[in-house]
């Protein structure tokens, strides 16, 4: 067995350990074990990991992030969450673009692969089911809204987005003294 082959083993072994792991806290420990970077405080509910073949190295989560039930991980890039960050569930954050290059399609001469990674800043909330694309940037105390798609782009902080491509809605407001629920 070759050496690429024993990784890709322990990497699927390590995946398989951190989803079936039964507390969020034990998933975040395993996380560190496999290779992630992951700060104090980190709760990473059920969630899927896709392109982990080199493994977890490319994840670094900041302390206090909240990863809920069934987000979709990517691994192939780098994917980067800041402090006290909450990822809703159902999300996916997806850290390259690939329409088939190694099976030959025709589409990626077009829209060639290409790994940017994704960067979410702090204080940050991801709706539900959002998805966060290849190359996007969010900045500081941003809230991307439920089923929002953030295509790439980057978001300035302190801001609301929604929609499918995600836009900008209105500046949030963290100077008011109201703190009731909030229109979106």
């Amino acid at each position: 067995m070759t050496l690429k082959a024993v990784e890709m083993t322990l990497n699927t072994l390590g995946c398989i350990a951190i989803r079936n792991a039964m507390h969020p806290k034990l998933r975040s420990w395993l996380l560190r074990l496999f290779g992630a970077n992951v700060g104090i405080n980190v709760r990473i509910h059920s969630c899927r990991f896709m392109n982990f073949e080199l493994g977890f190295k490319n994840l670094k989560f900041d302390d206090g992030v909240y990863i809920g039930t069934d987000v979709l991980i990517d691994c192939a890039c780098t994917l980067n969450i800041g402090k006290n960050t909450t990822i809703s569930a159902r999300s996916a954050l997806i850290t390259h673009s690939d329409p088939g290059t190694r099976q030959g399609n025709a589409i990626a001469k077009i829209y060639p692969a290409r790994k940017t990674g994704v960067f979410i800043g702090n204080d940050c909330w991801i709706g539900v089911g959002a998805i966060v694309l290849d190359g996007s940037v969010i900045n500081d105390r941003c809230l991307v809204a439920a089923g929002s798609v953030v295509t790439g782009s980057t978001l300035d902080k302190e801001s609301l987005y929604a929609g499918s491509p995600a836009v900008f809605k209105k500046k949030l407001n963290f100077n008011s003294e109201k703190s009731s629920s909030h229109s979106l």
